[in-house]
């Protein structure tokens, strides 16, 4: 997707965005490959750079992988809803 391209269409931007995604999985330069993430720990917010490593276009799902004893896990498990 062009910088300068304009979409009009709420689908066509939607199919867009999903492109994007699936070459910042494939693209290590990709500007979308990393991004933030950020938690709720004891009030406060929590924020870390994440690397987007597969995505799941039919379920609208992002899939990264983090160590299942991080201090992420446990704040979204606490949160999820955000």
């Amino acid at each position: 997707m062009a910088a300068t391209e304009r979409i009009d269409d709420l689908q066509a931007l939607e199919a867009a965005i999903w492109n994007e995604l699936s070459r910042a999985v494939r693209e290590r330069g990709h500007e979308w490959r990393v991004a933030v993430l950020a938690t709720l720990d004891h009030g406060a917010a929590d924020a870390r750079c994440i690397v987007l490593r597969d995505l799941q276009a039919h379920e609208r799902a992002l899939v990264f992988y983090t160590d299942e004893r991080s201090a992420k896990v446990r704040q979204i498990d606490a949160r999820p809803e955000g």
